[in-house]
């Protein structure tokens, strides 16, 4: 990916790897139904997880170009913002660490052999998620505690995380 950002965190040339596996039969239908695994996002996440569907335009052959969706969780690493051993105020920030990815994606395959092709493919990955803001930070009742009674606004973050573009090779069974 040549960029990726997730709240504060951003990461460029960010080199995840993966794998994915997808079903398909061009005899009856132009659709590819797959499930992909993808590790090393940087700073910005650990991991995804996540199911794609891709449309096969014109005649299946040996070059394919699709378009496709897909949807996975990921797992982000920038999830707490507030700074650490200060205690809570007014305006920090939490984030969930599991995220939502929505990518459009355009792929080129080419089935260069009869067991393997090459593929391309660039996306936008959009993630959204839900965070946290602390609204209110009040002593205890009980004088002898040093807590602090916090509370919280839950709403949701939308990011828009960035172009991806991938390339690698599949083997057909």
């Amino acid at each position: 990916m040549p960029k990726l950002k997730v709240q504060e965190a951003s990461e460029h040339n960010v080199q995840a790897v993966g794998l994915r596996w997808t079903i398909s039969d061009y005899d009856g239908l132009p659709y590819e139904l797959g499930f992909h695994f993808f590790i090393g996002y940087g700073r910005v996440a650990s991991g995804s997880l996540g199911l794609r569907l891709a449309y096969i335009f014109g005649e299946p052959n040996t070059t394919n170009v699709k378009l496709g969706l897909s949807f996975s969780k990921i797992d982000l690493n920038d999830v707490d913002v507030e700074k650490k051993g200060f205690g809570p105020h007014v305006g920090d920030v939490n984030f969930t660490s599991r995220g939502n990815v929505f990518k459009p994606f355009i792929e080129f395959e080419w089935d260069f052999l009869r067991f393997s092709s090459i593929f391309v493919r660039s996306g936008y990955r959009i993630i959204n998620g839900q965070k946290s803001t602390i609204t209110s930070v009040d002593p205890t009742t009980d004088p002898s505690s040093n807590k602090t009674e916090v509370e919280r606004r839950d709403t949701f973050f939308f990011s828009a995380a960035g172009f991806e573009f991938g390339a690698g090779i599949s083997l057909i069974f």
